[in-house]
């Protein structure tokens, strides 16, 4: 219940997102306050995190790297980067758990070093664009 409520809450708040990756200025010009509008953010995103590592462990790590393959997809606009996630990263997962039990078979890999080695790799070159971007 709880990663359903808050994730409707994250998608509705796609417009503010999108205000805010073009500047605290902007986003005021648009009747955002960035401060406030950071800190919602970052409360509903904890908690959904929070949330689901709680319930089904260190296979969520992928979930980091989501959002950037989503993006990559279907383009800047975060209320559309944050429902596509959703299905990314299901179909993710799934392929991730399809490759831990049959590379190996008959025995079994686990699932979090699968979903490390898919999501590592994205966050490094996430990481390496914002740095080459920023610099």
């Amino acid at each position: 219940v709880i990663v359903l409520v808050v994730g409707l809450l994250a998608v509705s708040r796609g417009a503010v997102l999108d205000y805010l990756a073009l500047g605290d200025l902007r986003a005021k010009h648009f009747g955002v306050d960035p401060n406030k509008a950071r800190w919602i953010s970052l409360l509903l995103m904890s908690l959904l995190v929070g949330t689901i590592t709680s319930v089904f462990g260190t296979i969520t790590f992928i979930a980091l790297a989501v959002p950037h393959i989503s993006r990559a997809i279907v383009g800047v606009r975060n209320q559309r980067v944050i429902g596509q996630s959703a299905l990314v990263g299901a179909i993710l997962l799934l392929a991730a758990d399809t490759l831990a039990r049959t590379v190996a078979a008959p025995n079994e890999l686990p699932i979090g070093l699968v979903t490390a080695l898919i999501g590592a790799p994205v966050l490094i070159l996430g990481a390496y664009k914002t740095l080459v971007k920023n610099a």
